[in-house]
């Protein structure tokens, strides 16, 4: 499969996106602003993907503050 690497900010309001990406994604990196939110970097399969769009859209976070870095073969 081709997995996704992305890097998301996600907002200290937003706790439960974070906890949905603990568990569905392979988180690689974390780290928290003074101000509480917390930039992931985290690989994620191609199917899962489509829930995590929604899962952004839902927190009010858009496709640009997501950035894709790089896809993988596994």
């Amino acid at each position: 499969a081709n997995d996704v690497v992305l890097t998301v900010e996600i907002p200290a309001t937003e706790g439960r996106l974070l906890s949905w990406l603990h568990a569905n994604a392979d988180i690689l990196q974390e780290e928290t602003a003074e101000t509480g939110a917390v930039t992931t970097r985290f690989r994620i399969d191609p199917a899962t993907k489509g829930k995590l769009e929604s899962e952004l859209k839902r927190a009010g976070i858009g496709e640009q503050d997501g950035r894709r870095e790089r896809t993988r073969r596994t």
